[in-house]
């Protein structure tokens, strides 16, 4: 989630046309939409994290893959 987060601030920086205006980048953070990143999708919705979910199962004393759950 660390390298989600480190994406979504350059992905912001890059969207204005001063990457070191902090008002612009605050905005571009705020209006995350769709964003594809290390762990899935995510959008950022009134300062809350909506993303994926990944489901895993431990079956056998062992952790498999299920499935992922976008929202």
């Amino acid at each position: 989630m660390a390298a989600d987060a480190y994406n979504v601030i350059i992905n912001a920086m890059n969207q204005c046309s001063d990457p070191h205006d902090r008002v612009c980048v605050n905005e571009k953070i705020r209006a995350t939409k769709d964003f594809q990143g290390v762990t899935g999708t995510l959008t950022l919705q009134n300062g809350d994290a909506i993303r994926s979910a990944v489901i895993n199962e431990v079956k056998d004393g062992k952790l498999a893959f299920r499935t992922v759950v976008n929202p």
